[in-house]
């Protein structure tokens, strides 16, 4: 009884990212064994849990809100932005919201929903820099050691792998301001979006393509083995690996060679942006004043006034 609950609360431990204690629990793991370990250490975490029911058209609906913190870059609001090296974003908190249906009785025939939401920095290489005032808003700063955008595209990865496809990125930077400055982030993560979404076309077009030559290759092996033929399927596999492994470098190298726009050029792209979108106003502005005057016919245009220099006689 002892092992089999053991074992199920093994089964059943949180990820590691969000257990704050797991610089303790793994020297438990190599001495104790994972079993044991969770015998004895409860894993912890920083989060928050709360629980209500709510009266809908008479129908009784529980609602649950849990909310989990990430270990991994997390740290104090201004100081830990962007992404890190191991593709993790800053101050990153997952939150699941689950519904169940009061009215169906025990616990396992009730109706239940969850959807699950993450939250955290954008992925992408940015900070504040030095807070050299007490400005509460501080400038942002965009690092370009990541032109491919490798970081965001790992991030992606990751959760596509956690929590399934499609990987879904809302973003809630402002889309105009009068003083530029979110705008530009905005524009870099767009772009970043755009390269992960293109990466990840050509991998699933790289997968497709292997799985066609591995068809073809399953089919043609029972022909070549009637024929008195034994199919070398290790040298097969070592010039496909080596194939993708070609292609991958390829990919990456058009990736990285691909010239990422500066900040004054984000600048230039976020004033043309608004320009374009001002030119209606003004040209409506230029024929309302135009046609609050109309000129007379046969008149002169005014003549601009010569300024007088100062010391000669009119």
């Amino acid at each position: 009884g002892l092992a089999g609950g053991a074992g199920e609360r093994a089964a059943d431990a949180p990820k590691e990212r969000f257990v704050w204690n797991r610089f303790l629990i793994i020297e438990c793991e190599r001495a104790l064994g994972v079993e044991a370990m969770a015998c004895w250490l409860t894993p912890v975490v920083h989060g928050f849990f709360a629980q209500t029911v709510l009266r809908l058209f008479g129908n009784a609906v529980r609602l649950t809100l849990i909310a989990r913190r990430s270990r991994h870059f997390a740290g104090v609001r201004l100081l830990k932005r962007g992404i890190s090296a191991k593709g993790d974003v800053a101050n990153e908190v997952e939150t699941e919201q689950l519904v169940w249906d009061e009215s169906g009785g025990a616990l396992s025939r009730r109706r239940a929903s969850s959807a699950v939401q993450l939250r955290g920095s954008i992925p992408i290489l940015w900070w504040h820099g030095e807070a050299l005032s007490m400005s509460p808003r501080q400038d942002i700063h965009l690092l370009r050691y990541d032109p491919a955008f490798d970081l965001t595209w790992k991030h992606c990865r990751r959760l596509a792998r956690e929590y399934g496809a499609p990987v879904v990125l809302f973003n809630l930077i402002k889309q105009w301001e009068r003083r530029p400055r979110e705008t530009y982030l905005g524009l870099c993560f767009e772009e970043a979006v755009a390269q992960v979404q293109a990466r990840s076309g050509r991998e699933q077009q790289s997968r497709q393509r292997q799985a066609e030559r591995r068809a073809k290759r399953t089919d043609a092996a029972p022909a070549s083995a009637q024929g008195g033929q034994r199919p070398s399927t290790r040298t097969s596999c070592r010039a496909e690996q080596a194939a993708a492994a070609a292609a991958a470098d390829v990919a990456r190298r058009r990736g990285a060679a691909r010239r990422v726009r500066t900040p004054r050029e984000l600048q230039r792209a976020g004033e043309r942006t608004r320009a374009h979108r001002d030119a209606p106003r003004a040209a409506r502005r230029l024929q309302g004043s135009l046609s609050a005057r109309p000129r007379r016919p046969g008149a002169r245009p005014a003549r601009a006034a010569h300024r007088r220099r100062p010391g000669r006689c009119a």
